[in-house]
């Protein structure tokens, strides 16, 4: 697979950040962006020439209530799990791991398989210090259903929350543009259309410039002509493949340039196998 090599070294020199979005539990439970808007609109009866996502979660709101629809979004997303074979990914030496994600599926899961300690940060008030050996933050860039509504930390489901958001928890915003500066990172879980994507990526180059490290992405199907351009243009390499199929080969690729990791061994000349 492309640069499966070259970004599984990366992983395992522990030089890499993990950043997935919802994507990466849309096959065990959870939804795509999309999928929850679609949903939604469906419970709720709602419809509107709207188009942009979070004008349409503000419009939702005001129409039946934000708290209501704050607990809809929360119940909609609750008990979400990661499945074999992308829990594999959880165990990986990631530097730190972002998420735009509300549910808490992926900290449950790092911390199920990950051999660190697993501390989420969701306000940006809360002590870190990335790259400490023994720990690995999970950073929640849009908040946490386990917040409660209109709370610091709670969910950024509409455009007020967004600005509000990037205000109040500019620490955050702060700590992934300084690891953007130094570290690669492989986003996962995100469309072409998916605008929270894209913005990242925009504020990162803006913050920081030119990247000195690759960032990679993966998609299930090649991107068109303008997307492929604008990636070219922010530095990052394009990987497609099922996100399954991504992980268990991922998973291998860094294991066997793990020392620690006995279960595989690379013999030259020869194929890998399993010991």
């Amino acid at each position: 697979m492309t640069d499966m090599s070259e970004l599984a070294a990366v992983i395992a020199n522990h030089k890499c950040c993990l950043f997935a979005g919802s994507g990466l539990t849309a096959s065990s439970g959870g939804a795509t962006w999309g999928e929850l808007i679609s949903y939604l609109k469906t419970k709720f009866g709602y419809t509107s020439p709207l188009k942009d996502n979070f004008q349409i979660l503000g419009d939702l709101g005001r129409k039946v209530g934000p708290e209501i629809l704050y607990e809809a979004i929360k119940n909609r997303l609750t008990n979400i799990i990661i499945k074999p074979p992308l829990s594999e990914l959880m165990a990986l030496q990631w530097f730190t791991v972002f998420t735009t994600n509300y549910d808490v599926a992926l900290e449950n899961s790092l911390r199920e398989h990950n051999p660190l300690t697993v501390r989420s940060i969701v306000t940006g008030h809360e002590f870190t210090l990335a790259g400490v050996q023994s720990e690995l933050l999970c950073v929640k860039l849009m908040g946490s259903l386990e917040i409660s509504y209109n709370q610091q930390g709670s969910m950024v489901i509409n455009l007020g929350d967004l600005a509000s958001a990037r205000e109040l928890r500019a620490r955050i915003f702060d700590q992934l543009a300084s690891h953007a500066a130094y570290l690669s990172f492989l986003f996962i879980g995100y469309s072409f259309d998916d605008g929270i994507f894209l913005e990242t990526l925009e504020r990162l180059i803006k913050a920081i410039g030119t990247p000195a490290n690759t960032y990679y992405a993966l998609f299930r199907e090649a991107p068109d002509e303008e997307h492929l351009y604008l990636l070219n243009q922010y530095g990052v390499k394009v990987i497609i493949n099922d996100l399954p199929d991504f992980a268990k080969d991922l998973s291998r690729e860094v294991r066997l340039r793990d020392p620690k990791d006995l279960t595989l061994k690379r013999i030259p000349g020869t194929v890998n196998i399993i010991v």
